[in-house]
């Protein structure tokens, strides 16, 4: 036998009694679980989303040999320790999980297009795309034509990526495993 009467806790009038007096509570209580709710729902529409951080790339510095994090939006070379453009872009993949991960090949810009690049990143855009509008086709030919890639190895000579020989490199990357290749992001 319970030491209380659970047929007079069931009563309704019973159950609004208690809420009365416990205004405050059940209204903190109410506010919790609706803060709760809108967070878990945010989350899961992607409105709040770890991926809406600026993604990150590896670099490195040539003289170092010291790699580092930084955003993707960063345009190669950065200044290295020396004070001189020596941190560029180094690209990871694996042909298994990211642990396993290798460099293939270092990335960066000619000076020219790094410069312009800057200065259209921080002029108000003119026209109709807005913040954010992929640059003009001709632009991205361009930015195309002023990549720089070599492979990790001391002594490889920076080349075009459109070039045959930057052909060759971004084909051999990925050719090693061509049914599981996939690049690594910090």
């Amino acid at each position: 036998m319970l030491p209380y009467n659970w047929r007079d806790m069931l009563n309704m009038n019973s159950v609004r009694e208690t809420l009365n007096k416990n205004a405050l509570v059940v209204s903190v209580v109410i506010g919790v679980l609706l803060i709760i709710m809108g967070w878990y729902l945010l989350k899961n529409l992607g409105v709040i989303s770890e991926s809406s951080k600026t993604p990150k790339s590896y670099f490195i510095d040539e003289e170092t040999q010291e790699v580092t994090v930084h955003d993707v939006t960063d345009i190669p070379p950065l200044m290295g320790k020396s004070n001189k453009p020596t941190v560029v872009e180094v690209i990871y993949a694996t042909c298994t999980t990211c642990a396993d991960k290798k460099p293939v090949y270092y990335r960066k810009f000619t000076e020219e297009a790094k410069a312009s690049m800057d200065k259209a990143r921080n002029a108000p855009p003119p026209g109709p795309g807005g913040p954010g509008a992929p640059p003009p086709p001709p632009m991205m030919i361009w930015m195309d034509q002023a990549q720089r890639v070599r492979l990790p190895e001391a002594g490889s000579k920076w080349v075009s990526v459109m070039s045959p020989q930057g052909f060759q490199i971004m084909q051999t990357a990925s050719s090693k495993c061509p049914n599981t290749f996939q690049t690594c992001r910090p």
